[in-house]
């Protein structure tokens, strides 16, 4: 029960920081890869964890942190954001 707590707490979390990021990234400019990896990147430096953690977080969330960032900016360029 504590476990499925948790991991719905950082879901949200990390959906609200996809959100943030992909504006953040957007303002940057760029092309989309490297908006991508700057809103990756600006997730993992907000997730309130030790930056050993950060970097392992960074690490075993890649594929989550990517469709989360792709979630966001598709609400972003639908104006949903």
């Amino acid at each position: 029960m504590f476990k499925k707590f948790l991991s719905d707490r950082y879901k949200e979390l990390i959906g609200a920081l996809a959100d943030k990021a992909v504006i953040a990234a957007e303002e940057l400019g760029g092309t989309g890869r490297i908006k991508k990896e700057a809103a990756v990147r600006y997730i993992v430096k907000m997730l309130p964890l030790n930056p050993f953690m950060k970097a392992v977080a960074g690490i075993l969330l890649d594929k989550a942190l990517d469709e989360a960032v792709e979630f966001a900016h598709r609400r972003f360029a639908q104006k949903e954001l």
